[in-house]
């Protein structure tokens, strides 16, 4: 059977993931890992890519290519998003990864990103009705207000958990409350001027990326629940609350003691929560959803060429 992968350079990780399609209708998870390589860390003051984070991207690049034809993969495709499209010298990065490992990368911008997540919530969860669809990555966050499932506004903002870390600069350790506060209120006035100061509202809310799956599954273990396998878990917004408001009153290296909350988000999980309560809150949206796959399965459909994904366990 066919085998496709895809390999994704984020901000904070590069993760790769390979594919098994069964027939037409389906395709089956038979790799899927992620290294973390900090690749925008450093990059919002000189607006250049590190040189050492350069390289370990590449490291993780070669390895995720490696994975790739380990599985039998037939065909790669390599993107990349937030911190390379905003680098000063991304372009220089991307030549020296398709030098290094032989596979051409594809810079993606926000809406493309968009969309990738849209098609990976659409081949997993119900889109009925009016929800919303978010991925919030290392240096962007992307939404999509659909109506039964069709998009309606599409956006992407620089409100990353990495790029919004940033924000806190000299701030407390925990942030005092005034401090928290002061970025919650300038992360709110990019989302109203993005979606408007009383969008539509959206009562589900289906979200990938680390920050979100890493919220949930603190909320499931809570329960007992494995914080682990969340793909397709749904909880009320004031579960969610919970865990924020716990993350919050904690130092960085506490964070990690939070089951559910891997110690390798402990600094970028505070920001990331603090722009997802404010993007719920003005959706005014009750119920979120994890999908733990996002952009990377929406390329993967494509690749498949899936027009009818069913579920792609």
């Amino acid at each position: 059977m066919k085998r496709v992968a895809v390999v994704d350079i984020g901000s904070n990780a590069v993760r790769g993931t390979v594919a098994e399609v069964l027939g037409s209708t389906a395709m089956r998870v038979i790799a899927d890992e992620r290294i973390r390589t900090r690749l925008a860390s450093g990059l919002l003051a000189p607006g250049r890519l590190a040189e050492d984070r350069i390289a370990a991207s590449l490291d993780a690049v070669g390895h995720m290519v490696a994975l790739a034809s380990a599985h039998g993969a037939t065909a790669v495709r390599a993107v990349a998003t937030a911190a390379v499209r905003s680098a000063d010298n991304g372009a220089e990065f991307i030549e020296r990864v398709e030098r290094e490992t032989g596979v051409a990368v594809e810079v993606i911008d926000g809406r493309r990103e968009a969309e990738l997540a849209l098609a990976s919530a659409a081949a997993n969860f119900d889109l009925s009705g009016r929800v919303c669809v978010a991925d919030i990555g290392g240096g962007s966050l992307e939404v999509v207000l659909a109506s039964d499932g069709s998009a309606e506004t599409i956006v992407s903002l620089p409100l990353g958990a990495v790029t919004v870390t940033a924000r806190f600069g000299s701030f407390a350790d925990p942030p005092a409350s005034r401090e928290i506060a002061q970025t919650r209120s300038a992360v709110r006035r990019e989302l109203e001027d993005a979606l408007g100061p009383s969008p539509r509202p959206a009562r589900l809310a289906v979200c990938s990326g680390g920050t979100i799956t890493s919220l949930v599954g603190a909320a499931a273990a809570r329960t007992g629940a494995s914080p682990l396998d969340v793909h397709g878990v749904t909880v009320p917004l004031g579960k969610i609350e919970t865990v924020a408001a716990e993350v919050a009153a904690l130092p960085i290296e506490e964070r990690g003691s939070i089951p559910g909350i891997p110690p390798y988000r402990a600094e970028t999980v505070l920001a990331g929560s603090l722009v997802m309560m404010e993007l719920f809150d003005l959706l005014g949206t009750r119920t979120i959803a994890a999908n733990r796959r996002g952009i990377r399965e929406g390329l993967l459909l494509e690749m498949a060429g899936l027009s009818t994904p069913g579920d792609p366990a």
